[in-house]
């Protein structure tokens, strides 16, 4: 077969392809076209919806239809983590792999040690590109994200607070919610708040349950805070100021075992006396302790909204400067 004959092949498979995609989803080839990215011309400018783009990949990818998204269209995410990729919350890593597998969307991730630059750094601007920020402490990525923004980089910053820029936060107060709900819907009556780091997200959990005690019928409230130095002998200074405390809301999972110990030294049992409950779920909870519950981040509909908001971006559409991703109901161990 000659090259000219070849050429031909490929051309009309590629037609039959679009038109099958168009026929099968109900839609016009143009649309197709505009979604798999095909060309600059008049299918470029033309709008489509997150769903749609969705079901016209997807259906691509099922034929076998091979495609190369041009500009304008997002092709790249870069993460960028602090430390550790413990910092993009369990589950969410694996999430935004899978979704940027479907997408057809190259991934890559840099964990900085804290004072050190990324190689973002270094790399020029990329209008098909969104980086993604995961900081530990705003103020040790602050320079960096300030030179990849002063240099047109697209970022946008996940759970973090204290750099302009669009961000998306995680609903803290809804998450309260959650988890207040949950145990005055089994009578609890009074619950307490264990705490020892003073963050953005602490100060908003800390005010969503004030809040909410009242409105939720409890009796009363609290929060016990304690100090990481003497983290066993404060806590249990915290928790004992609380004697009718029958819920306890631990800021973190990893605070679960020591409550659950300070509790039992106190002679007060869990589930039966004091139920415990926490934010973020893990596999590994039922081990710190039996009867503890949790509430989830809702990692597939955040990584969801993420990939559509990078996608406008690139685009031309950019994202809001602040939106809330909720909470899943609560996890029971």
């Amino acid at each position: 077969m000659g090259d000219s004959e070849r050429t031909r092949s490929i051309l009309r498979a590629e037609r039959v392809s679009q038109r099958r995609i168009a026929d099968e989803l109900g839609i016009s080839r143009q649309l197709v076209s505009a979604v798999l990215g095909c060309g600059n011309g008049p299918a470029s400018t033309v709008r489509f919806s997150a769903d749609t783009e969705r079901q016209v990949l997807d259906l691509a990818r099922r034929l076998g239809y091979q495609f190369t998204r041009s500009a304008g269209m997002l092709s790249e995410i870069r993460v960028l983590v602090e430390n550790n990729l413990t910092m993009m919350t369990p589950g969410l890593f694996n999430a935004l792999v899978e979704a940027c597998d479907e997408e057809c969307v190259e991934l890559a991730v840099h964990v900085v040690r804290q004072g050190n630059q990324s190689p973002l750094s270094a790399l020029r601007q990329r209008s098909d590109r969104v980086v993604l920020v995961f900081p530990t402490v705003i103020g040790n990525l602050a320079a960096e994200l300030e030179l990849l923004q002063m240099r047109g980089h697209q970022v946008l910053q996940v759970n973090a607070q204290g750099i302009p820029g669009p961000r998306v936060l995680y609903d803290e107060a809804g998450g309260m919610r959650i988890l207040l709900e949950a145990v005055r819907g089994e009578g609890r009556r009074y619950p307490v708040m264990t705490w020892a780091s003073e963050t953005w997200y602490t100060a908003e959990r800390l005010s969503a349950l004030r809040s909410l005690v009242p409105a939720l019928g409890f009796s009363g409230g609290g929060d016990a805070r304690y100090t990481m130095a003497d983290a066993l002998g404060s806590l249990a200074a915290a928790l004992a100021a609380h004697p009718q405390c029958d819920a306890v809301v631990c800021e973190h999972p990893d605070q679960v075992p020591y409550v659950a110990l300070v509790l039992a030294r106190q002679g007060r049992r869990v589930p039966e006396d004091v139920r415990i409950v926490t934010y973020f779920q893990t596999g590994e909870l039922r081990v710190y302790c039996q009867g503890a519950w949790c509430t989830a981040l809702d990692v597939r509909g955040l990584v969801r909204e993420v990939i559509a908001k990078a996608q406008g971006w690139c685009a031309g559409q950019p994202p809001p400067a602040c939106w809330r991703s909720g909470y899943l109901p609560v996890h029971r161990f």
